[in-house]
């Protein structure tokens, strides 16, 4: 079985596949992102877009905020 860290990675990158329009990083009371938004939760997309598994695709602003959607590359979907 793969450690938690591998585990949450996979977990972000099949969220991003099921999501072709993009996903917030991190959940948050509005939205439902990628990854939890605890401590491994936040490492876990860091290391994500560091081996350029995501990638940010601008998105339009809501409120005063815009936020950046990701959705994952071909080293993603490989990995």
């Amino acid at each position: 079985m793969a450690d938690k860290a591998t585990q949450l990675l996979l977990d972000g990158l099949a969220a991003a596949l099921a999501a072709p329009e993009g996903a917030p990083l991190l959940h948050s009371r509005a939205v439902r992102g990628l990854f939890a938004a605890t401590r491994p939760g936040r490492l876990a997309p860091q290391h994500a877009t560091e081996r350029d598994y995501l990638v940010a695709r601008p998105s339009a602003p809501r409120g005063t905020h815009t936020h950046d959607l990701y959705s994952t590359t071909e080293a993603g979907f490989t990995y």
